[in-house]
C-alpha cells in the first residue's frame, strides 16, 4: 500500500532532520563547488581590475568547476541515496565507503539521465500529455540503477512498471512533496540572500578599483 503525500513529507522530514549531521560530509562535498565559483568569481574581479586579459583564463576556470560540481552533485546523490537506505535498512556504512562504491555509478546515471530526459522532451514536443506522462513513468530510474544495478532503458523500464496502473497515485505523491520542499527551500535561499546583501562585497570592490 502506497504513503500518502502527508505521510511522505512527514517521514522525509524526520528522516533528514534525526540525521542531519551524517549528511554533512556529502553536503559539503556538493557545496564546494560553490564555494570555488565564489572565490573565482571575487579574484576575477581583483584581476580585472590588474590584468585586464585575464578573463579567458577565468573562464575556462568557471567552465572545469562547473563541469566539476555537475559530476559531485551526481555523485554526492548515489552516496546519499545509499546512505540513507542503509539507514533505514539498519547497516550504517562510513560515507567515505559510500562515495567510493559509488564512483562506477556515475557514468551509467549520466547517460540513462540523458536518454530518459531525450524521451520526456520527445513527449512534450508531440503534445504536453505524452511529456507529463513519460515524467512520471520513469521518474524512479534513478533507484532502479542504484539498488537494482539496472541501466538505460533497463532502468526506465523498471520504472515505468512500479508506475502502471497508478499514475494518477503516484503523481500525486510526486508533486506533493516537491511543492512543500521547494516553498521550504526558497524561503531559505532568500533568508541567505538577504544575509548576504547585508555584508555586500560591492562598496569594498569600488574602493578598491578607485583606488588603482
Amino acid at each position: 500500500m502506497l504513503k500518502s503525500a502527508t505521510e511522505i513529507i512527514s517521514d522525509s522530514w524526520h528522516l533528514y532532520i534525526n540525521n542531519w549531521r551524517k549528511l554533512v560530509p556529502y553536503l559539503a562535498i556538493i557545496f564546494l563547488p560553490t564555494l570555488i565559483l565564489s572565490l573565482v568569481g571575487v579574484a576575477s574581479l581583483y584581476l580585472e581590475v590588474y590584468m585586464p586579459a585575464s578573463s579567458m583564463v577565468t573562464n575556462l576556470i568557471i567552465m572545469l568547476v562547473l563541469a566539476a560540481s555537475f559530476v559531485l552533485n551526481l555523485w554526492a546523490s548515489i552516496a546519499i541515496a545509499k546512505a540513507l537506505s542503509a539507514h533505514i535498512l539498519g547497516q550504517e556504512t562510513p560515507w567515505k565507503d559510500n562515495f567510493t562504491s559509488s564512483s562506477h555509478l556515475i557514468w551509467p546515471l549520466i547517460y540513462t539521465s540523458i536518454l530518459m530526459g531525450l524521451i520526456v522532451m520527445g513527449g512534450f514536443v508531440l503534445l504536453f500529455v505524452p511529456g507529463l506522462i513519460f515524467a512520471v513513468w520513469y521518474n524512479f530510474y534513478f533507484y532502479s540503477l542504484i539498488f537494482e544495478g539496472k541501466k538505460g532503458m533497463s532502468a526506465l523500464t523498471a520504472s515505468k512498471l512500479l508506475v502502471v496502473g497508478r499514475w494518477w497515485a503516484i503523481a500525486w505523491r510526486l508533486v506533493a512533496p516537491t511543492f512543500v520542499f521547494g516553498l521550504l527551500n526558497l524561503a531559505i535561499v532568500m533568508g541567505l540572500s538577504t544575509l548576504v546583501k547585508l555584508f555586500s562585497l560591492s562598496q569594498f570592490i569600488e574602493m578598491t578599483a578607485s583606488s588603482t
